[in-house]
């Protein structure tokens, strides 16, 4: 399946929901990926985070648009033709290059020491997805859970992850990294008997001191639909996805790299051709 074939299968069942009963932010529209397809197809190694659904701030309440201006030309069509499609993908490539969303600076100093980033100005470019639904709801996931029936729960989860399971085997991704809540780690890819391993463990704070809950890293290889085989991560969410120091965040990005160079080693693979980056970018770039 095509990228653009993807879209337009994700838009129906968009299309088909009624806003209001499923408490989906209106006007908005599905957020398959952040980031720059055409340069993540070409890095030197495919990297994908994942969270959970896109915030209703993609969406301001004063200025619905202004993330994604060309929403105004396809909202509330059933269906997306071939200019629509491109206008769509075109909004969405183009995101890191005209918005600024502190959230991502939580994932970036993972991201640079893998030398990636989501902002194309390193080896590699790293596109962001959402695991349970593209669509984004009025409140906030935890809040959604707890306020909406059962059923509009079922039926946005349901055709939500196994639309990002699609999308896994269209992207092919070589490392997909999460921080989120525990329970979901089973779930990412619940049909494998995944062999989950420690490989960091950080007991200081940010400033230093001990921590009450030594903050765990854990990485397993799971296999996509189309049988490509991926690194996958899982660091546990508190407030803020990987709240560790940004000295720790680079750390474990170039464990993660190193770990990636053995896998293709091992493989008898040609191998990654980089050292870990000498320069990082800290901040967002915008």
């Amino acid at each position: 399946m095509s990228i653009e074939e993807y879209v337009v299968r994700v838009w129906k069942h968009y299309a088909s929901i009624k806003e209001e009963m499923y408490g989906l932010k209106a006007p908005s529209m599905p957020l398959i990926y952040h980031g720059d397809y055409s340069q993540y197809r070409d890095s030197v190694l495919k990297i994908v985070t994942a969270g959970l659904n896109p915030p209703s701030s993609e969406f301001p309440e004063n200025n619905p648009l202004i993330r994604f201006k060309e929403l105004d030309h396809f909202y509330g069509k059933e269906t997306l033709n071939e200019y629509d499609v491109l206008e769509y993908l075109d909004s969405l490539d183009s995101y890191f290059r005209r918005n600024s969303n502190p959230w991502f600076d939580n994932f970036e100093p993972v991201l640079n020491g893998i030398n990636a980033s989501y902002y194309g100005v390193m080896e590699s470019t790293v596109l962001h997805t959402e695991m349970l639904s593209p669509l984004s709801t009025v409140v906030s996931w935890s809040k959604f859970v707890d306020n909406y029936p059962s059923f509009v729960i079922d039926e946005i989860v349901t055709n939500g992850h196994a639309q990002w399971l699609e999308l896994m085997n269209i992207l092919q991704p070589d490392i997909i990294i999460t921080s989120l809540g525990e329970k979901y780690r089973k779930n990412i890819f619940n049909i494998q008997n995944l062999n989950w391993r420690r490989i960091e463990q950080i007991t200081t704070t940010t400033k230093g001191g001990e921590r009450k809950r030594p903050y765990e890293v854990y990485c397993t290889i799971a296999t996509l639909g189309c049988g490509k085989k991926c690194l996958l991560v899982f660091g546990d969410r508190n407030v803020v996805p990987f709240m560790i120091s940004e000295e720790q965040k680079i750390a474990l990005g170039s464990k993660l790299f190193h770990l990636m160079k053995g896998i293709y080693n091992s493989r008898k693979k040609e191998p990654i051709p980089t050292d870990a980056p000498k320069k990082i970018v800290m901040k967002t770039l915008h």
